[in-house]
């Protein structure tokens, strides 16, 4: 047994004993390609051994060719970048910095792989994998290209005692489908570019890791998809990427958001807080429950007969709809019963408002923006259910607020509010004595 090193910074074959300073390697020797200066590649064009193969140099790449392959014990990179093309059988893979990039799925053999400090696993052409994966510590990055689809069935653990970002980038799909171990107390995970999910539907070890993440980041175009993945819990999810649902009916709850990209498929979404941007494609009869302060500002929804409830709110809900669009019917708010609730919309909001007036006795607060004068800024309330009580304020921009109380129990049918001239009660049939407002002020009409 020996260690050989590559002699000089300049491309050459493998097999070549006069470029190693100790001869070619074989399967009981050491080999080190660490040469620094202009770059270059170490070509593998036949059947070449080492005991451990170790590529420390940015400016090398160790490049597989087509009837090449590799029998070593341990592939360790800790700087450059190797390729590998061909089946080949390797013992251990260790990635600690540099890049190995991939495009057969029996290039890395059956080989353990850790990835630690920053190194990163490139898949350049659809493949499916059983190695096991060790994200070892600090970054691990999964890399896509050319619009392929890289499949994890092997087993992904974590060290559990240092932070760790897990890194999906490039341009295709990664799909876990192996098992996930228990990621670290301060754990990341971004997403860009890919689109990331499992087709192993309820993933429990998939949906756990991005429930306990610290932060989500979805970036620039990529998505998320959980199609399959029903109930998952996402926390400080942010970027400008968006969320996929291609299944059936799934629940979703999101917890402090700051995502731009949109949301598209069948969910039932809870929101705690935080706020979308993009196009909200959900699905008929989809509903939002908001139980903290959401912001749907700007957004497009392409969703018909949406629901949005603040019924579940505590300490009340607060929702702006402001610059939001609507390709069909404008969704059903729904202000909750017993709740102290708060909704800004626009003057060209279509859509009905239920369960306002702050029933058991909370306040309920409606903000109307943007009112032209050439504007109709009648919105029309319809209540779906009896009230208690309660006191319903309504402002537009910088005109005085006008306030109703509702004293007694109510029930209405119609409730229209004009911003720029007061309120209407409908005194028809439907309502039975003392249902009406007893005491309204500021431009009742």
């Amino acid at each position: 047994m020996s260690n050989t090193h590559w002699r000089k910074a300049l491309t050459g074959d493998f097999a070549k004993s006069g470029k190693w300073d100790d001869g070619r390697p074989g399967i009981k020797d050491d080999a080190f390609i660490a040469a620094t200066g202009a770059a270059y590649t170490v070509k593998v064009i036949s059947a070449d051994a080492a005991h451990s193969l170790t590529l420390d140099s940015v400016n090398a790449t160790l490049l597989e060719k087509a009837q090449g392959s590799l029998h070593v014990g341990t592939l360790d990179i800790e700087a450059g970048t190797a390729i590998l093309t061909t089946a080949n059988t390797i013992g251990s893979i260790v990635v600690s910095a540099g890049l190995l990039a991939f495009s057969n799925s029996a290039a890395l053999g059956n080989a353990t792989i850790s990835l630690s400090r920053a190194g990163t696993l490139e898949a350049t052409a659809n493949a499916e994998i059983s190695n096991d994966i060790i994200a070892a510590s600090l970054q691990a990055t999964f890399a896509v290209k050319n619009r392929s689809t890289l499949k994890l069935d092997g087993a992904l653990t974590f060290n559990t005692h240092t932070s760790q970002t897990l890194n999906f980038i490039g341009n295709g799909v990664v799909d876990i489908d192996g098992q996930i171990g228990t990621a670290s107390a301060h754990s990341f995970l971004t997403i860009k570019g890919v689109t990331l999910g499992s087709s192993i539907a309820d993933n429990s070890g998939f949906d756990t890791y991005l429930s306990s993440t610290q932060i989500l980041k979805i970036d620039s175009n990529g998505v998320l998809d959980l199609t399959g993945q029903d109930n998952v819990t996402l926390q400080n999810l942010q970027g400008p990427g968006s969320l996929l649902n291609s299944g059936p009916h799934e629940h979703l709850t999101a917890a402090f958001i700051s995502l731009s990209g949109g949301v598209t498929g069948d969910f039932d979404l809870t929101v705690d807080a935080g706020a979308f941007g993009g196009t909200l494609a959900l699905s008929s009869g989809d509903t939002i429950h908001v139980t903290e302060a959401c912001q749907f500002d700007d957004v497009h929804f392409e969703s018909p007969a949406l629901t949005i409830d603040l019924e579940d709110s505590v300490g009340g809900g607060t929702l702006w709809l402001t610059g939001a669009t609507f390709s069909g019917t404008a969704p059903a708010i729904d202000l909750g019963t017993g709740q102290n609730s708060s909704l800004s919309i626009d003057h060209t909001f279509g859509g009905t408002i239920s369960n306002f007036g702050g029933h058991g006795g909370g306040t309920d607060h409606i903000f109307i923006d943007d009112v032209t004068d050439s504007a109709d800024p009648t919105l029309h309330y319809k209540p779906n259910e009896a009230g208690t009580g309660g006191e319903l304020i309504v402002k537009y921009e910088t005109m005085p607020a006008f306030v109703l109380n509702f004293e007694g129990t109510y029930t209405q049918d119609d409730f229209k509010i004009d911003p720029k001239n007061g309120a209407e009660i409908d005194g028809s049939a439907e309502q039975s004595s003392p249902q009406v407002p007893v005491h309204v002020m500021d431009a009742l009409i």
